[in-house]
C-alpha cells in the first residue's frame, strides 16, 4: 500500500480508484522521463525501506508472504499526499507509516503517482 486515507477495502468504486491510480503510475513509469524517475524511485525505495521491512518481518507474529502493491501520490517536493495499499497484509500495514512519512525524490510533475510492488521469496 498505507494511508488508507479515503480508500477502504471492499468498496468497488474505491477499488476502481486504486486500479486507476496504479495503471496511471505504471503508464508514467513506462517511458521517457517517467521511466528515469521510476528507476530513481526504485533505488530510493531499496535504500530507504529495506531495514524497516526487515524490522516488520521480525516483529510480526505471523508475517504474511503475500505480494502487495502500494500507490503513493506525491506532491512537487516528493512528499506523500496519499498512500493506498492492496491487499492490506500485516507487513503492508507495518511498513505503511514509514512510506507515508518519507520524502521521495521530487517527481517530474505533481501530483505524481508511484507504484511500489512488494513480493517475498520463500
Amino acid at each position: 500500500m498505507l494511508l488508507l486515507s479515503a480508500m477502504t477495502r471492499g468498496e468497488p468504486a474505491l477499488a476502481d480508484s486504486f486500479s486507476s491510480l496504479m495503471a496511471e503510475a505504471d503508464s508514467l513509469a513506462a517511458r521517457g522521463e517517467g521511466l528515469r524517475y521510476d528507476n530513481l524511485v526504485g533505488q530510493f525505495a531499496a535504500a530507504t525501506f529495506a531495514t524497516p521491512m526487515k524490522d516488520c518481518l521480525r516483529s510480526a507474529s505471523n508475517p504474511s508472504s503475500a505480494r502487495f502493491d502500494v500507490v503513493a501520490v506525491l506532491d512537487a517536493t516528493g512528499r506523500v499526499q496519499s498512500l493506498v495499499v492492496r491487499p492490506e497484509t500485516n507487513l503492508a500495514v507495518c511498513i505503511s507509516p514509514t512510506i507515508r512519512s518519507s520524502t521521495f525524490p521530487s517527481p517530474p510533475h505533481a501530483p505524481y503517482p508511484v507504484h511500489l510492488d512488494w513480493s517475498f521469496k520463500k
